[in-house]
């Protein structure tokens, strides 16, 4: 069920407000950014590649409300020899600001829940900020592609993302 769970979400995302103006769905790709102290002390970098699933009510061309989840896969630590997976369910404001009739740039604040696990030894949870800014261009009136620089606060994630969006 949990591998199912984001297949679910965006179905529903795409099919409930199929009727309702204002309403966009999408999904992401990215590279993010961890950083860690290992157990001498030392901060130590990481990469990891993982997907977006989001959903949101445009209320006008500056202002939206955003739900997402993302989830980073197994984010592989090389110094411990071991595997974690790291998951955040989000809400965030998106305030925009139209450059062009086709393209316009965003900031984006929000709060949300984080959590990671360890296979069955070891697992847990913060909430926290995340914040970003991003840009999207319209390639129909419903289609558009998008990318964000975002992170989230306590975790110290850094996420580039690139992806699309429908709106409804």
């Amino acid at each position: 069920m949990k591998k199912q769970f984001p297949l679910l979400a965006l179905a529903v995302l795409l099919v409930a407000p199929a009727f309702a103006e204002g309403f966009y769905a999408g999904a992401d790709l990215g590279r993010s950014k961890l950083s860690f102290l290992d157990k001498r002390g030392m901060e130590q970098d990481t990469h990891v590649n993982g997907y977006t699933l989001f959903g949101g009510y445009r209320f006008n061309e500056n202002l939206a409300l955003e739900g997402s989840y993302r989830n980073q896969a197994d984010v592989i630590f090389d110094y411990f020899d071991t595997r974690y997976e790291f998951s955040h369910f989000g809400l965030s404001v998106l305030a925009g600001l139209p450059l062009s009739p086709k393209f316009d740039v965003y900031g984006r604040l929000g709060y949300g829940r984080s959590k990671w696990e360890h296979g069955s030894k070891a697992s847990g949870h913060q909430d926290e900020a995340i914040y970003g800014v991003g840009g999207r261009y319209a390639i129909s009136q419903q289609f558009g592609v998008r990318a964000e620089l975002s992170r989230l606060d306590k975790s110290e994630i850094d996420m580039l993302t690139v992806g699309v969006d429908y709106r409804f």
